[in-house]
């Protein structure tokens, strides 16, 4: 590896473990010593964006394409920047030409142009995009969405009598990976009379949104629904449903069920991982909140709107609940978890956390609960940080003990950690059996079998360790046995 490559890999690790200002510091030093490091070019603009520094942001953004050509990331991020910050499509859409150049059927970068070109009004241009869309993916619903807007609703003799708005029936799309600059898109016009086809998805969504300018708000939620019901793979009319029943019902659950739907459709809609941010903080499940907020910066690092969202739930966090005590709040987080509220009770212990600076036992119960929700680099960061501050407390040693053999198979850090706790404690059973397990998984299968004695000298009635010393007995261990289950102090 190149010296240049280990400092831009002292500079990941940095970032990763949250020494942001550390970070930058060594990138500039990176690029005073070597100017021509592309990818250190584009995290400096990442950087300076993210810090409001749009000057310094576009030199870099334009110094890491024009260093790297072939790098199609990089020629997007500068368009990005074009039509985000300068507000300049021309420029934005001739990098996409450059992208697509390189890559000429990724799907989003198709759709971007596209829907640049309908702000240009280049509409021949953005009917090509969006067939080439379609001739990779059949029936994909943005493009067909578009491309039937634009047949029947607009030509080009039309737009040329209207040089200062979209064609007619078709207003400015939301660009795909791109922070909206553009009014989303929500057709209107079209039907002179409320008597539509009932059948006509499209029909339903536009006639919501006349009603829904008209203030008839329940009217409008009848179309949207009815156009969802009969056309639900369309995004647009999804979110014009979860906009409606969010803002107007004040429908937390309804809006991010929609919405869900939306994100699985398309993963990277920033607008709808805002919104779920949003409604998620709103409700009180910080986690999620933080989880769509996060999402949405690794896709647009430069999003304002998101990056003021994560500042507002950080400065949240450090606001302690009034009038709880940390033991009552850590009470609070116990009373929810056995509720099987999981997430309230993250949120009450992750609020202590950051307000209580001697409180392992709360860090051991977020492993523990991150850990049954599914985020295991949470849990394992979680356990490590109870197990940094209470090296001695038997819970907390096993559970860190317990992840790293089951989840990461560090066979021999769990030994050492299950020993340390029976050192203190030579009867916990559920230590004696891992440990016995370690042994077994090490091929010290006499180990292993005086550990399962130990157990059976404990409790004579344990048929799980006579059964595995009968299977040692036999010959090599057939099947493994279970560790105990991880375990919250309280």
């Amino acid at each position: 590896m190149r010296f240049e490559d280990k400092i831009h890999q002292g500079v990941h690790w940095l970032i990763d473990n949250g020494q942001i200002e550390t970070a930058e510091w060594m990138l500039d030093k990176l690029l005073a010593d070597y100017p021509n490091h592309s990818q250190a070019h584009h995290e400096k603009a990442v950087f300076a964006h993210r810090n409001g520094d749009i000057t310094t942001a576009g030199a870099h953004f334009f110094r890491a394409a024009e260093l790297d050509q072939g790098n199609a990331d990089y020629l997007k991020s500068l368009g990005d920047f074009y039509f985000v910050s300068q507000e300049n499509a021309e420029k934005a859409l001739e990098q996409y030409h450059k992208v697509l150049a390189l890559v000429p059927r990724e799907i989003s970068t198709l759709l971007t142009a596209g829907h640049l070109c309908v702000v240009l009004q280049r509409f021949d241009e953005a009917r090509e995009c969006y067939r080439s869309v379609l001739e990779i993916e059949p029936g994909q619903p943005d493009a067909t969405q578009f491309l039937d807007q634009m047949a029947a609703k607009s030509s080009q003799e039309e737009a040329q009598h209207h040089p200062n708005s979209f064609a007619p029936g078709v207003e400015a799309p939301a660009l795909a990976g791109i922070q909206g600059l553009a009014p989303p898109l929500n057709p209107v016009g079209g039907h002179p009379t409320e008597e539509i086809d009932p059948d006509d998805a499209q029909a339903h969504n536009d006639l919501g949104i006349k009603c829904y300018d008209r203030g008839d708000v329940e009217a409008a939620l009848h179309h949207y629904e009815t156009a969802v019901r009969l056309m639900p793979e369309n995004i647009v009319f999804l979110k014009n449903l979860g906009d409606l029943l969010w803002n107007e019902k004040n429908d937390a659950g309804g809006a991010l069920k929609i919405f869900v739907e939306v994100l699985k459709r398309d993963p990277q809609d920033m607008e709808t991982l805002l919104s779920c941010g949003q409604i998620c903080m709103a409700i009180g499940k910080v986690e999620d909140s933080r989880d769509f907020i996060e999402l949405a910066l690794t896709i647009e690092p430069w999003n304002q709107d998101a990056r003021m969202l994560l500042e507002q739930l950080d400065s949240n966090d450090r606001i302690a609940a009034p009038g709880l005590s940390g033991d009552e709040l850590y009470m609070q987080a116990q009373s929810k978890a056995n509720n099987g509220d999981s997430h309230g009770a993250i949120d009450d212990l992750n609020l202590l956390v950051s307000t209580s600076t001697d409180y392992p036992v709360a860090y051991n119960d977020l492993g523990v609960l991150y850990y049954e929700t599914g985020d295991k680099e949470r849990a394992l960061a979680s356990y490590e940080k109870a197990y940094e501050m209470a090296p001695e407390q038997p819970n907390i040693i096993k559970n860190l003990a317990d992840f790293y053999l089951i989840e990461q198979e560090r066979v021999e850090e769990a030994m050492k950690l299950y020993v340390k706790v029976l050192e203190k404690t030579p009867e916990d059973i559920e230590c004696l059996m891992a440990t016995a397990l370690v042994c077994t998984i090490m091929g010290k299968n006499v180990d292993a079998i005086d550990f399962y004695r130990k157990v059976i000298a404990i409790e004579p009635w344990n048929h799980e360790a006579r059964q595995a010393i009968e299977r040692l007995q036999k010959g090599p261990a057939s099947s493994r046995v279970n560790v105990g289950n991880q375990q919250a102090i309280g």
